[in-house]
This record gives C-alpha cells, structure tokens and sequence, in this order.
C-alpha cells in the first residue's frame, strides 16, 4: 500500500519546499572534501552512507507531509530520492508533482540518471530543462530573468567554478542553479555531503534569498564533505542543534562533529549510523512553525 501525497486534512497551512543540495565526493578530484579524522577511504564510504541516509530521511519527512523536493538531478542522489519517493502515491496537486527534478540542456544527451524515468512514469516527478544559456533561459523562465541579465550574471557567475574550467558548461550551471531556485523558490536549502557543487549553490542560494528570513539555508555537518565545512557562511547545522536541542553533547561530538578519541575508537564511531528520521522530522515541523505559521 502506496503513502499518500497530499494536503493534511486538518491544517491549513501551506507545504514546505525544500532544496536538497547534495552528492558524495569523487576520490579522484578535490580531496579536500575527503577531510576527517581517518584515512579517506574510510571517509568516503562513511560519507555515502550518512548522504544515503539522510536523503532517504528528508525525502520522506518532506513529502510525508504533503511538500515537495526540489533538487538537479546529481545521477548519485537521484536513486537515492527515487527509492523513497516510490512509497509515495504519485498524482497532481495544482499542477505540481512530489518532486521537481531540474535539468540542464547541456546535459541533455547525458545518461539518464536511474530512477529519473520510473519517478516521472508513476507521476512522481517532472523534469524541467533548463536551457544552456542565459539568453534563452530568460526567456523560458520570467522569474528568473532580472538575474540573468548580462550584468547581474556576471556578478553570480564569479566564484560558481574554478577559473579555468570551461566557460560553455561554467555558464551552463550557473544559468541551471538560477533558473532551478528562482522558479521553485523553496522555503529552505539542505546542503548534504558534496564538492564544489554544493559549496556553489549554498553560495548562490544565499545571493538570491540572504536578505528574506523565511527561506533559510541548512546543513547537515555529520555528512562531511563540502556540508561540513560550510559553518563560514553562518549556515544553520540541523544535526548540531537537535542533539543540543536534546541534551546529547556525548552522542553529537561522537556522530556530528569531529571525533577526538583515538583513531580505532573513531573508526568505530564514524561508522555508527545515524537515525536522521527524527533529526528531519523535528526539522521540518520547526521549518513549518516559521515559515507558515498558524493564523
């Protein structure tokens, strides 16, 4: 039997939308994203579980709840959200589906992500492609187009990729990233695991929606990677405040943050796994409170 996406019957309030921000880190580029208390490959495979975990978790909290998953489609992340949104009834609510998955046209002829395809046959999912440039993409999304303006473009394009990558696919993601947060305008961003990816989009999420109070961005510190280390921007870490929330400083210094025992006992720590169903569900009740509270 098929979990139900839809409006909850007794309240009254609107639906969450929330932007997932994640990926696993490539062993093979930045090691930085790599960083931890133990070797990286230990890293690596303690990343994926805690990315694996905590997607699962907020895919199913969020659409428990009747809101909607915003993310771009990362082939590491769309299995993930397509495993937990197949529990769910698929359908319409005015117009919309459970998930939003943008894609970029630069990546059109690409391998389809898995699960993509299954999410949109049972009317899970809808695609939006977005187009390569931003000349074109001002014209197929209006609300996007006061930021793609050349000026305004070029301010956000700096510090979205590394100086010398190629400028066609630099500005194919910027133009993407853009269009994918001012068309769905989320009422929240969660950053899990990742690279320069999620660093860019916690960067830009912040340019475009810094000064309103109401669309908040979040991270999850115990996934490592770029998510871990984005406490400079003054970004909320969800893990960090529900175990204070809870009075756990033990378990949170020995799942959330840097472990400091003895490298064994780390080891042994690092993979524990984390029950992040009560960590999201906590996240998303305070995430409705503030952004739709009652009237």
């Amino acid at each position: 039997m098929k979990l139900s996406w839809g409006p909850e019957r007794k309240s009254k309030r609107p639906f969450p939308r929330v932007f997932l921000s994640a990926s696993v880190p490539s062993p093979n580029r930045n090691r930085i994203y790599l960083d931890g208390p133990v070797e990286n490959r230990l890293m690596l495979r303690v990343i994926e579980t805690r990315v694996q975990d905590a997607v699962t978790s907020l895919v199913a909290q969020v659409l428990g709840v009747g809101g909607q998953v915003i993310f771009g489609g990362h082939p590491a992340i769309t299995p993930m959200v397509a495993a937990t949104a197949s529990a769910f009834e698929g359908g319409e609510r005015d117009g919309e589906r459970p998930v939003m998955l943008y894609q970029s046209e630069y990546f059109r002829e690409a391998v389809r992500p898995i699960g993509r395809r299954e999410m949109e046959s049972a009317q899970l999912s809808r695609t939006i492609w977005v187009p390569d440039n931003p000349e074109d993409a001002s014209k197929a999304f209006p609300l996007a187009q006061e930021w793609l303006q050349p000026d305004r473009f070029k301010q956000l394009r700096e510090g979205q990729a590394h100086p010398n990558a190629d400028r066609r696919l630099v500005d194919a993601l910027v133009v993407f990233r853009i269009v994918m947060l001012l068309d769905s305008r989320p009422h929240a961003a969660v950053s899990m695991g990742g690279m320069e990816g999620v660093e860019a989009e916690a960067m830009l999420y912040q340019r475009l929606f810094g000064s309103d109070p109401r669309r908040r961005l979040f991270a999850l510190r115990s996934t490592f990677g770029a998510a871990g280390q984005l406490g400079e921007l003054g970004i909320i870490s969800i893990d960090e405040r529900y175990f204070e929330s809870k009075d756990r400083a033990p378990l949170a210094e020995s799942v959330a943050l840097l472990p400091t025992a003895e490298k064994q006992t780390i080891g042994r720590q690092l993979l524990r796994r984390i029950r992040y169903d009560g960590i999201m569900k906590e996240f998303i009740t305070s995430l409705r409170n503030t952004a739709f509270p009652e009237q």
